[in-house]
């Protein structure tokens, strides 16, 4: 959720042209597949990596991203200008709203689990075990974070 402004600018082009655009047959538009393997994956930030999934973050319209946490990793507390709202596929995600990240005030979200985020919410996000979420949301997607010493994952 946090940070992903920076790099997402260095992912977009080719690869969001290919994702979109795949699958045309007799003048329909066929749907968009993607599997996590076959995205392109950047680190950002110690314990994370993330991958636009689909949209073009950093442009208005709608948007997924996907973030990988191994064990421990926190996104420090941020906020976006629109809502975003956070499916967890695997693994096991806090999230918690403040100024400070607290994991006292994190609330689990297990595989399968739904948070939405309202705009301007400062938040922060980690993870307890390996995990993988989806950020959907409309763009374009600008992260602030709250305290300036924290550095743009």
């Amino acid at each position: 959720m946090c940070a992903v402004v920076a790099l997402v600018a260095a992912t977009r082009g080719a690869a969001i042209a290919a994702q979109q655009n795949t699958g045309r047959a007799a003048g329909r538009v066929a749907g968009r597949v993607h599997d996590p393997d076959s995205l392109a994956w950047r680190a950002m930030g110690p314990l994370m990596e993330q991958a636009i999934v689909d949209g073009d973050p950093a442009a208005a319209g709608e948007f997924a991203l996907a973030i990988r946490f191994k064990a421990g990793g926190v996104i420090q507390p941020h906020w976006h200008p629109n809502e975003t709202r956070v499916t967890v596929i695997r693994g096991d995600v806090w999230v918690g709203f403040g100024d400070q990240a607290d994991t006292a005030h994190m609330k689990t979200i297990s595989a399968g689990g739904f948070a939405v985020v309202p705009a301007e919410a400062h938040h922060y996000e980690g993870a307890r075990t390996d995990a993988l979420i989806i950020i959907t949301g409309a763009g374009p997607l600008k992260t602030t974070m709250v305290n300036a010493g924290h550095p743009h994952p």
